[in-house]
């Protein structure tokens, strides 16, 4: 039942902060998505804390606590008292947005209701402490009972303030399964160009927390958001029978119709070099040949990771591209090492192979390959094999 024993979703030390700021006098309350997730039956991850005082009261109230002043410019504060660690902002309202992202600037406030006009959406919105119970100005709570996602006011007004809004936008009503209201959705439709002001790794950290939810309903029904995120127009592409962890570099590599598009849409949201291999292992599948043998499997896991190489093998599968049997079970071979991932991982040198220069390199590729292909590793069949492979690229250079 929604805000059943809602109180017992914040632990002690947090509402012992609340009780420093109404012992002196202040107003204080549990704001935005802990009030939400706690609404839910979701234990709060996170403890976001509204108030009257000024950082500079707050620095004197909780004197006894660790205090970071992480966002001190927009009155934001990180509280560390006991176990909890807490967000700690003054009651604020704020000025025009010119960088689509963030107020100009701010002006503290000791009301709850103009701090609560400035967030970004009902669900968003609710204020809640132990003896006022839930503060909710703009139906929050009908909007969570009746699974609804609906900007605080103004949709227009609020995509045009913070674009990275018409993401979390899809990202909340993704999580929580939500249907995003009529005016709120034709707003972020006709906002959707927004987005492509933003930072680029803004960009890329809410897609990769959208895709881990279930999305594929939300980015089919916004096109235009996604393609102003990506920086492209794409195609539909269907991503909710793969594992989460594997849903944004497919999306991705099958969304921009190419290798090289997929590559330079994923350049342009300027990724870590994780992300950027699993999009490049993702668009060589789905426009490669295949992976029908243990050795090109094998060089797949080589060159991008084994859970990359296990991301190739299910796009694979799912497209019906050519996949060698058994590959799952072999990846587990050469994730623990009983199999040769590194041509290093052979059981041959190439001080052993009787060749110089260039071709000791050439002639251990090759043995890679045999060594997964006949599924052996030991020195003297490898020997023997390099025998056979150095006397049949001695007849081909005759011919």
């Amino acid at each position: 039942m929604m805000g059943a024993g809602l109180a017992s979703a914040f632990p002690p030390a947090a509402e012992a902060l609340l009780l420093k700021y109404k012992s002196a006098g202040f107003k204080a309350y549990f704001v935005g998505g802990c009030v939400r997730d706690a609404l839910l039956g979701i234990t709060p991850a996170d403890f976001d804390i509204a108030v009257s005082a000024t950082p500079k009261q707050t620095e004197q109230l909780l004197s006894d606590c660790k205090i970071i002043p992480t966002g001190i410019k927009h009155g934001t504060l990180t509280v560390i008292y006991k176990d909890i660690k807490a967000e700690v902002t003054t009651f604020r309202k704020e000025g025009s947005y010119t960088d689509r992202r963030h107020p100009d600037a701010v002006e503290f406030t000791d009301s709850a209701s103009e701090d609560a006009a400035r967030r970004d959406f009902t669900v968003n919105a609710l204020f809640y402490n132990p003896w006022e119970g839930i503060v909710d100005f703009y139906g929050g709570k009908d909007d969570i009972k009746a699974g609804v996602l609906r900007c605080v006011g103004d949709p227009y007004r609020r995509f045009s303030e913070d674009a990275l809004r018409l993401l979390r936008a899809l990202r909340f009503a993704a999580r929580f399964g939500f249907e995003i209201e009529q005016n709120t959705a034709k707003a972020m439709e006709d906002c959707a160009p927004l987005v492509a002001d933003l930072a680029a790794e803004r960009v890329l950290a809410e897609l990769k927390l959208l895709f881990t939810t279930e999305c594929q309903a939300y980015i089919d029904r916004f096109p235009t958001v996604i393609s102003a995120a990506l920086g492209c127009n794409g195609k539909t592409v269907a991503i909710a029978s793969y594992p989460l962890e594997y849903r944004l570099p497919i999306f991705i590599a099958e969304y921009c119709g190419n290798i090289q598009s997929a590559l330079e849409c994923i350049k342009g949201l300027k990724p870590d070099g994780v992300t950027f291999q699993a999009v490049k292992a993702a668009a060589e599948a789905v426009y490669g040949g295949g992976i029908g043998d243990r050795a090109l499997l094998a060089r797949a896991a080589r060159r991008y990771g084994t859970e990359n190489a296990r991301m190739m093998c299910t796009l694979c599968q799912n497209k019906g591209l050519p996949l060698v049997n058994g590959w799952s079970e072999y990846i587990d071979l050469l994730q623990t090492g009983a199999a040769p991932l590194q041509l290093r991982d052979l059981s041959v040198r190439g001080t052993m192979l009787g060749v110089d220069g260039a071709d000791i390199g050439k002639l251990l590729e090759k043995l890679y390959d045999y060594a997964h292909n006949s599924m052996t590793n030991d020195t003297a069949s490898l020997l023997m094999a390099a025998e056979t492979i150095k006397k049949q690229t001695e007849k081909e250079k005759e011919q």
